[in-house]
């Protein structure tokens, strides 16, 4: 195969093309500026014809002999002899023929060129094509038009010239450059110089446009699950604004699973359709005999939006018992979880007010939530808000409508209830707002009316509650320039007071439809409501007194540091409940901090905490340090997670460079608590100018308590993709997914 086509030494690079170029490929293919003195020509079809000597009559024909070139437009053709043809407009060429064009080089000892049809052949030949690395030897070579282009008894591969790792030989290689794919016929692919594998017939990208065909196959192995599988997906490029992927999946003991996805994209919007399915699952039959072995799982999602201001929004994910997703599940976009989601929201928004609709279930699939703890379903929710400005009064006005509802057939008490909730929540806020501080006083009155179906007989039907809310929420900015390190930075100090006095009301005749006790951290210092939902408003009368300061460098204006303190002030216990959650007889909070350190652009330290000081005790803390190289050829990632009486978790991954070509994985996720891994994966890669090869061992704890261990493999030619067996490093390590891009960059 020919090697050193236009190809420079890494020391030869300039310094842009250097910095894409690993050192270890030993160089680049650079494209000369070959027409530096072309001459003035009347047209772009007009031909231009030179030589050491020239004999004939330009009206019939002619011969060159010595140094021939013959220019067309931005294509040099360059040989020892040559004959034209006026009458038919041929030019045969023979003798060290060149071709070159901005896309590609072909050397040969044959050619023929007619410049009526643009119909090109040469013989013996050695071709480069810059954009896409790709080089090989044929015994000839020949145009159809300019964008179809044939390869006869040819090989190619997109290694440097002085690598023949692999390359795939073929009696015919089509390249159609106007579609933007290749095709080879009775093809092999070779390992060095022994041959691995034979494809009657197979296609490959030569750009980045979508094309029809099978997709690389995978094949893995898990202990928990679906055993031993193969995949053999095939993609069909629809049009060009849909698209699908079948993928049959052959599954050990349990059959063959389908899986199908589906996207469309239009001006309007987005839709994207997943279904799997399987007739016959042996393995789930076995285990469940009075269940039926016919699966499957769909999920679709759709964004609109009308020019008229209306976006639609739909999300409905559905299967067919609750083991689906951690048996079969694949490729489906859907994330194993307790509840899947069913809902189609319509809204409408203008400068100062929006509309919105919905409607919203869910299908539970854990078996372990009791019935009175399944969510209701929303059938329907409508709401309008509403916010104008007068000057530096800010009026508002929230409204909310939901019918709640679940089946209730076998509840009992106040669980069986469902109903109607209307909220309204007027409001006014007073923005004071200058460059040293801040001071915005509100007040709102919420009111909430209630209409219940399958009260116990000894509750109301109908319920109301009003209640008004008042806040004041103040600041200030202290702000101070400083030199450091040969370089100006300020410094900020923001303090800030938020007070709240909601009076109290009994509300535990109230149902609890969507509600939670707000989990404690900096950010809820400054809520109004210490309840996620509509079914409770806390009583409050309670100061949050906080401080922020910052470090920004002035020359960037990026934030380099930011400590964040504060605690809550209370004057009044607290009675309104939920679940018994949010009473308190303490008159403070414990506190609450934020840090994060970002000095460079390669490291990024965040840490919070939740922090007890009446008993000396941290109730809550995160802590997370990441480095990485600015390639992120190399990432460092540590963190630990704390929650009293419930976790304790630490994890350490990264990517470490073991050499130029070689890096190593991991990531292990440790309870300190039960003292077990509930989380790890190791690999290897080894990484050459054209392939590149992952190894993967993966373990994790399931939600059946049971570790699965599965081995991954992701193997690729540079420019034809290759075999994955669908596992990555991607979720697991922080920093693996910018690595892969910056990849396909270079």
């Amino acid at each position: 195969m020919a090697a050193g086509l236009d190809w420079l030494r890494y020391e030869d690079l300039d310094a842009a093309t250097r910095q894409n170029t690993p050192k270890y490929c030993g160089g680049a293919y650079v494209a000369p500026n070959y027409l530096q003195q072309k001459p003035v020509l009347d047209s772009p079809d007009a031909i231009y014809l030179a030589a050491d000597q020239a004999e004939g009559n330009m009206d019939s024909a002619m011969e060159f002999t010595g140094n021939v070139n013959v220019i067309r437009d931005v294509v040099l053709l360059r040989s020892d002899w040559a004959k034209f043809d006026a009458i038919s407009e041929q030019v045969d060429l023979r003798g060290n023929i060149r071709l070159r064009t901005p896309e590609v080089l072909l050397t040969g000892s044959a050619a023929s060129f007619n410049t009526k049809s643009s119909s090109f052949s040469l013989d013996s030949v050695s071709y480069l094509f810059y954009q896409m690395d790709l080089r090989g030897d044929a015994e000839s070579f020949s145009t159809k038009g300019d964008q179809v282009l044939y390869i006869h008894d040819g090989n190619f591969t997109t290694c440097p010239p002085e690598n023949n790792d692999w390359s795939i030989a073929a009696s015919e290689l089509e390249l159609d450059r106007g579609e933007g794919f290749g095709t080879a016929k009775h093809a092999s692919l070779w390992i060095k110089d022994i041959p691995v594998a034979y494809f009657p017939y197979f296609t490959f990208p030569i750009d980045d446009r979508r094309k029809s065909g099978f997709l690389y196959p995978s094949i893995g192995n898990s202990n928990a699950g679906s055993g031993l599988y193969f995949t053999a997906p095939y993609y069909l490029n629809l049009a060009p604004d849909y698209d699908a992927t079948i993928t049959p999946t052959y599954m050990h003991g349990r059959g063959l699973l389908t899986e199908l996805e589906m996207r469309h994209l239009s001006r309007l919007g987005e839709s994207a359709l997943d279904l799997g399915y399987i007739n016959n699952d042996d393995d789930y039959a076995e285990e469940n005999p009075i269940h039926d072995p016919e699966r499957w799982g769909l999920a679709f999602e759709n964004s609109t939006s009308l020019e008229s201001g209306v976006l639609s929004s739909i999300r409905y994910q559905a299967v067919s018992d609750d083991d689906y997703l951690s048996d079969l599940n694949r490729s489906l976009d859907i994330n194993e979880a307790s509840h899947l989601e069913r809902q189609w929201k319509l809204s409408y928004r203008q400068s100062n007010w929006d509309a919105y609709g919905l409607v919203a279930g869910f299908q539970t699939i854990d078996e372990d939530i009791l019935a009175e703890d399944e969510p209701y379903a929303r059938l329907p929710e409508l709401g309008f808000n509403f916010s104008d400005r007068a000057q530096a009064v800010r009026y508002f006005l929230d409204t909310e409508y939901v019918y709640f509802y679940r089946n209730n057939e076998d509840l009992t008490g106040t669980a069986q209830t469902n109903g109607q909730r209307l909220t309204v929540i007027p409001g006014v806020v007073y923005d004071y707002d200058k460059l040293w501080g801040f001071f915005r006083p509100g007040v709102k009155l919420h009111q909430t009316d209630y209409l219940l179906d399958d009260q116990p007989a000894s509750q109301d039907e109908h319920l109301s509650r009003t209640l008004s809310v008042a806040t004041a929420d103040t600041g200030l900015y202290f702000d101070n320039d400083a030199f450091y390190f040969n370089s100006d930075w300020s410094q900020t100090l923001e303090p800030r007071l938020f007070y709240v006095y909601t009076p109290f009301k009994d509300q535990s005749m109230y149902p609890d439809f969507d509600t939670d006790y707000r989990d404690f951290n900096f950010a809820s210092l400054f809520q109004d409501n210490r309840f996620t939902g509509g079914d409770r408003v806390g009583d409050s009368n309670r100061l949050s007194a906080a401080i922020t300061s910052r470090l920004n460098d002035v020359s960037t204006g990026r934030e380099i540091a930011r400590v964040s303190l504060g605690q809550i002030y209370y004057f009044d216990d607290r009675q309104v409940t939920i679940d018994s959650e949010g009473d308190g007889t303490r008159s403070d909070s414990p506190f609450a901090g934020e840090f994060a350190l970002r000095p460079t652009s390669w490291l990024d330290l965040s840490a919070s905490a939740i922090w007890d000081a009446s008993e000396s005790n941290t109730e809550e803390s995160a802590v997370k340090l990441k480095l990485h190289s600015e390639n992120y050829r190399w990432v460092f990632n540590v963190g630990h997670r704390y929650l009293e009486d419930e976790l304790e978790q630490a994890e350490v991954s990264g990517i470490m460079p073991v050499g130029e070509q070689i890096s190593l994985f991991g990531s292990w996720l440790y309870e300190l608590g039960d003292d077990r891994t509930i989380g790890s994966i190791a690999g290897i890669e080894y990484e050459s100018c054209c392939w590149r090869v992952q190894l993967f061992n993966r373990s994790y704890l399931t939600s059946s308590e049971q570790v699965d261990h599965s081995f991954l493999l992701k193997f690729e030619l540079k420019g034809l993709g290759g075999i994955d067996s669908g596992g990555s490093a991607g979720t697991l390590i922080d920093g693996y997914e910018q690595r892969e891009q910056l990849r396909k960059v270079h």
